[in-house]
């Protein structure tokens, strides 16, 4: 009964650990595909400025030729991290992919609105002519010339830009495609040979009339190092000698047990009880990171 109950604490606790992991990845990648639509705009909107009252035709020319190759920069920039991932870390590729895309399908409107007022043009000029030299492109001669987005074309685009964007972004879609690469990533650490199914038969025996009980050393080096991680955290010793007198073995069933069973078996007040699962949490999950 207790190692079905044991059993039982621990799957709550990987439950609850994947469920932080998922939700730290999807706030990184998000973080991720809000960061590199505002480099490319921002650095962008760094050399559009750098052109005020400049009339020197050299200079401009300069100037439009930094503008391409900024161009080219920010394709790198989008296009490097899923090259890394790809030969890093294949399982997380798709996932990678779609907080790419969907943190600049969301993003890169925003960015654009920010870009445009930082460079003193105006968001309602931008609705009302559109965005001149927008994007480079290849022009008579081999030279690269500007394409000019107007605003028919600039205002549905930031409309299905945005809803895309956030339609890709949603938790529940982005959480079952985690839910998949954490599938994948836990089949491919299996090793690879015979499948459980293959086995060897081992002999049977006859169960034993009584059970065997636990080894007193095993169980005193639990406790010994149970308060170990107590007193690293810095519980109180008399906490302490209360949590292992209550049968506390282990951080693994502190972490499974409520705050007011905690309180209850100790003798405490609940938001004491409370205040060392967070610390014993903290430790567990995060390595102790405040």
């Amino acid at each position: 009964m207790y190692r079905k109950h044991l059993k039982d604490r621990n799957a709550i606790v990987s439950c609850h650990i994947r469920k932080g992991e998922m939700r730290l990845r999807y706030g990184l990648g998000v973080l991720l595909g809000a960061i590199i639509p505002g480099i490319m705009f921002i650095g962008a909107a760094v050399i559009n400025v750098l052109g005020f009252g400049v009339t020197d035709p050299l200079i401009l020319g300069t100037l439009w030729n930094l503008y391409v190759l900024w161009f080219l920069v920010s394709a790198v920039i989008f296009v490097a991290p899923l090259i890394i991932v790809r030969f890093m870390k294949r399982e997380m590729l798709r996932e990678l992919l779609l907080f790419e895309v969907g943190g600049f399908a969301f993003f890169a409107p925003l960015w654009l609105f920010f870009a445009a007022e930082m460079t003193g043009y105006s968001i309602i000029k931008l609705f009302t002519v559109g965005v001149e030299n927008a994007l480079p492109s290849p022009g008579l001669g081999g030279t690269i010339v500007g394409v000019t987005i107007n605003s028919i074309i600039l205002i549905p685009m930031i409309l299905v830009f945005m809803i895309f964007g956030a339609f890709i972004l949603r938790p529940s879609f982005v959480y079952g495609i985690m839910k998949t690469t954490t599938k994948s990533a836990l089949e491919g650490l299996k090793p690879a040979g015979k499948p459980e199914t293959e086995r060897p038969a081992e002999p049977a025996t006859p169960p034993p009339t009584t059970p065997a009980p636990p080894r007193p050393a095993s169980t005193e080096a639990a406790k010994q190092k149970l308060m170990n991680f107590l007193n690293e955290i810095g519980i109180p010793g008399p906490t302490i000698q209360k949590i292992i007198q209550a049968g506390f073995t282990s951080e693994t069933e502190l972490v499974a047990t409520s705050s007011d069973q905690l309180a209850q078996m100790l003798g405490i007040s609940a938001s004491e009880a409370e205040g060392i699962l967070v610390e014993v949490q903290k430790k567990v999950f995060f390595g102790g990171i405040s």
